[in-house]
């Protein structure tokens, strides 16, 4: 059985995407950030926390992190609330889904030359795709239909399964769309 995990986000949005390959089918899970809860008090909050932890490195006191850590982790589960979707889409309702979800689980990374010409635009304006197959893991910055064509078809087409099984939800301003 393989799988593919993809974690999209950027600045505002992060969602996670886990396809599990299954005998005739694919199990597709999509989980969002829905509501952040008092949100003025939670982004104080993490501002105070990320400076601290700023300072502590600073200071190279990484081994005190961890409270840190603890504390963002308290105050995300406080405050955010996330919306799962899951589908079953079987493997002859998209005729190429199967092909591209296998070359994706053995997607390489692009080359580094590639990358870093992009990554200041991808942290200006862009979004960031984190990919875990059979392979590695490794994170593409700003792709396109032109820079990253099986990438971007792989998503657009779970997203458009998704989006049919679940009008509604995709309407919500925290889903990236492609």
């Amino acid at each position: 059985m393989d799988a593919i995990e993809l974690k999209v986000f950027n600045i505002d949005t992060s969602m996670n995407f886990q396809i599990i390959e299954l005998n005739n089918s694919f199990d597709i899970t999509l989980k969002f950030l829905d509501e952040v809860i008092d949100s003025e008090f939670y982004y104080d909050q993490l501002d105070d926390l990320f400076e601290k932890i700023y300072n502590k490195r600073e200071n190279n006191q990484n081994e005190s992190l961890e409270e840190y850590i603890q504390e963002l982790n308290n105050l995300g589960e406080k405050h955010l609330k996330y919306k799962v979707l899951q589908g079953e889409l079987m493997k002859n309702e998209f005729s190429d889904y199967h092909n591209s979800f296998h070359i994706l689980n053995k997607y390489k990374p692009e080359s580094s030359e590639n990358q870093e010409r992009i990554r200041l635009k991808a942290m200006l304006d862009g979004y960031t795709v984190i990919i875990k197959n059979s392979l590695n893991t490794l994170e593409v910055k700003t792709p396109t239909k032109e820079s990253h064509p099986i990438l971007m078809a792989f998503l657009n087409k779970t997203t458009e399964f998704l989006r049919e099984k679940y009008p509604i939800e995709f309407q919500n301003k925290m889903i990236i769309h492609f």
